[in-house]
Order: structure tokens, then sequence, then C-alpha cells
């Protein structure tokens, strides 16, 4: 016991004892938060904003070595909807079109599946396309599509089959705007 106490009291002299370490008076911090690292800063574009940069300096600061221009704008956007899927089912939001095949009403469901090159249609309406299928829905209410399970209401729905055994859905001739207004943030 007598021994355990002389110890404790050796330590303890030892850790009082001991010098105190200098205080730094200065810290580096790198990294780039919970991304790559590349690229623009959310945070660090709106602060420069709120301190006065134009949006032509923000751009040039976060990628470096490059020229700010003006260019014309593409009326023919395209969006991967979903690939490698065995099953699309549309659900029409109005009148819908399925290109050389016929047209729908709202309200009305359509399954699409692959049938060698082409594509088979069943439901509100029963064809076999030879090649891909293009649906026109713009202007008529949202298409809703699945897989994703998300609703389209801009532009064309192309589905044809994909290199790997199923199905792919792209919609496209989409406007800048368009594509804008279909963007969640």
């Amino acid at each position: 016991m007598v021994l355990l106490a002389g110890l404790a009291l050796v330590l303890h002299g030892l850790v009082i004892g001991a010098p105190g370490a200098a205080a730094q008076s200065s810290f580096t911090f790198t990294g780039g938060g919970w991304g790559h690292g590349v690229g623009m800063s959310q945070w660090g574009a709106r602060g420069m904003a709120a301190n006065g940069w134009t949006w032509g300096q923000i751009l040039t600061h976060y990628y470096s070595g490059t020229t700010v221009a003006t260019q014309g704008t593409s009326d023919d956007l395209k969006v991967l909807v979903a690939q490698k899927t065995s099953t699309f089912t549309l659900v029409t939001g109005g009148t819908t079109t399925l290109m050389g095949v016929g047209t729908v009403p709202g309200g009305r469901t359509l399954t699409l599946t692959r049938a060698g090159d082409g594509v088979r249609v069943t439901g509100a309406l029963n064809a076999t396309t030879p090649g891909p299928i293009l649906v026109s829905y713009e202007g008529a209410g949202a298409l809703k599509v699945s897989p994703p399970g998300y609703s389209y209401a801009y532009g064309l729905l192309g589905i044809g089959p994909d290199a790997a055994g199923g199905l792919r859905a792209v919609v496209g001739d989409l406007s800048m705007q368009q594509y804008l207004y279909g963007i969640g943030e």
C-alpha cells in the first residue's frame, strides 16, 4: 500500500512538474470539404459575391487558366433518365403520343419492354416497334416515368434498347430554360 502511494506521488510530481508546451501562434488548414477538392465552393463563391466580386472574377478564380466567354445555348439538351432497365412504366398526365404507335388520353398507363432491337408497348396501347420509340407529351401535362419515378413536363422521351440488354430512356429536345425548370435545387 505504501509502495503504491509513493508511486502515485512520484507520477503526480512528474505530471505537475512537466514544463508546459509553447502555444502555436498560427495554424494552417488544408482540404476541400466533403467533396473532391476540385471546382468551385458554393460558400466561397457566395462570400466572394457578397464582397463585390463579379461572376467572371469568381469563375476565373476557381478555374484558373480559363477564359470566360459568351456562347450560344443549345436547344437540344439531353438528360439520361435511366438505363439497363427491363421495363418502363409511363403514366400519362395529358394527351400523349407514342410516335408511330398511337395517342392516349391522360391518366392512362403504358408498359414498355425490350423486344429484340425494338420496344414492345402494352397497356393503353399495344404494339411492337422495330427500333427506339419517341414519346411526345409537352403541353399535355407531366408524364410520369418509372423507374426512376419522376415526372417530366418538357422535351421528348426516347426509349430504346441499350447495349446491356435492357432499355434506356433519355429526355431530349430540351432548351436550357426547360432544363433549368426541372432542377430541384
